[in-house]
């Protein structure tokens, strides 16, 4: 009688130890740098902040001139980001969108490589 109550406590123990706490990560504010602005093909390197590292790529390397980065993404809401005037070594607080609006604006066609992850963002603070 007594290994009865021993087998549901056994599996109790094995489930309750192979389930792994999942780590919740904020959606903002971060503070980012713009790495790259060419033609709404923008990069951003994430400065400070606890974003979800599926978010953005550790280490990448631009092939236009071998320079490497941490923490970097590509602007998917292009647009948008053309508008808040920021340039090439600005730094900003932003939040994560979790959608992609429809990017209806002129871009042109000049090619400026960009991490193959991409996020799509909202300015909270720009500090030019």
């Amino acid at each position: 009688m007594h290994r009865i109550f021993q087998l549901p406590l056994f599996f109790g123990i094995i489930i309750f130890g192979a389930c792994k706490s999942s780590r919740m990560h904020a959606a903002g504010p971060f503070t980012g740098k713009v790495i790259g602005s060419i033609c709404s093909q923008y990069t951003i390197q994430l400065v400070s902040g606890d974003m979800d590292p599926a978010r953005y790529v550790e280490t990448w390397k631009r092939s236009t001139d071998d320079s490497v980065y941490h923490k970097v993404f590509a602007v998917s809401n292009y647009c948008y980001f053309n508008t808040q005037g920021l340039q090439k070594g600005d730094v900003f607080q932003f939040r994560l969108l979790s959608s992609k609006p429809a990017e209806n604006c002129a871009v042109c066609l000049i090619y400026e490589p960009t991490p193959p992850i991409s996020n799509t963002i909202e300015v909270v603070q720009s500090n030019k």
